[in-house]
């Protein structure tokens, strides 16, 4: 009797073992496929979250130089609006570098835009290319200011180079230069534009033509800004070289 009763209760016990382990494995296993389940939510959404992030950070940046090379052609390069220098920080913020206003507090724009770089390294601008971005700016409006004023246009080191930035046959062959910086597949977009339109695409400019992506469009009014001022600049060059020659007469 007291045999049969403990094989009773081990076959008991056995069973519930059977059935704790079932249950473990089964919920082991249901576990682990919720929270795979739950993971590949989660990198779906992570992917989701970045890809938007990413999106907006591409938006952000292209509002960003967008409004940035506006500011610079209406008031520096296109034509120099002195009023606007009279408020100086104002400028600064049109630049996104209103952080700088407080190192030309009681300084006037007069005195401000004959800086150089060594200048503005003593007020305690020590990033070298946030001085050289300066540098250039004030140098544009010495040589309206010499210009309009009938004064000699000031000279500046890094005119001797700007030729080579871009050969000439490249900008007379717009897919050859969007084909040098790897935007060749936007090319049939532009066919029939002229150069000196295309040049003056805002962001909006170029959705509306079918460039899609914003990082694509960042990229083609970085470069346009930059053939831009190309042309601006080898234009003073010939100034200064018919300034130089007129003196040497």
């Amino acid at each position: 009797m007291a045999s049969l009763i403990l094989t009773s209760t081990l076959r008991t016990i056995i069973n519930l073992n059977i059935s704790y382990v079932s249950f473990k494995r089964n919920f082991t296993i249901k576990s682990i496929t919720e929270s795979t389940s739950n993971s590949s939510d989660d990198n779906n959404t992570f992917t989701k979250l970045n890809a938007q992030e990413h999106r907006i950070s591409a938006i952000s940046a292209e509002k960003i130089i967008d409004n940035r090379i506006k500011f610079l052609k209406n008031n520096i390069y296109n034509r120099v609006n002195y009023e606007l220098l009279e408020d100086f920080p104002k400028w600064l913020k049109g630049l996104h570098m209103q952080n700088l206003a407080h190192y030309f507090e009681g300084k006037k724009w007069q005195e401000i835009i004959k800086m150089d770089d060594k200048d503005l390294e003593k007020l305690g601008i020590t990033d070298h290319l946030t001085r050289s971005i300066l540098g250039s700016h004030f140098w544009v409006i010495q040589v309206d200011y010499a210009m309009k004023s009938g004064l000699p246009i000031p000279r500046k080191n890094f005119l001797r180079d700007w030729k080579q930035l871009y050969g000439k046959e490249t900008l007379e062959n717009f897919p050859a230069y969007l084909d040098l910086i790897r935007m060749k597949k936007v090319a049939p977009l532009f066919k029939n534009k002229k150069f000196k339109d295309i040049l003056e695409m805002d962001s909006q400019d170029l959705k509306n033509l079918g460039v899609e992506l914003a990082r694509d469009r960042v990229k083609l009014i970085k470069n346009f800004w930059r053939i831009k001022r190309r042309i601006f600049f080898e234009d003073i060059i010939k100034r200064i070289e018919g300034q130089d020659s007129n003196k040497s007469n």
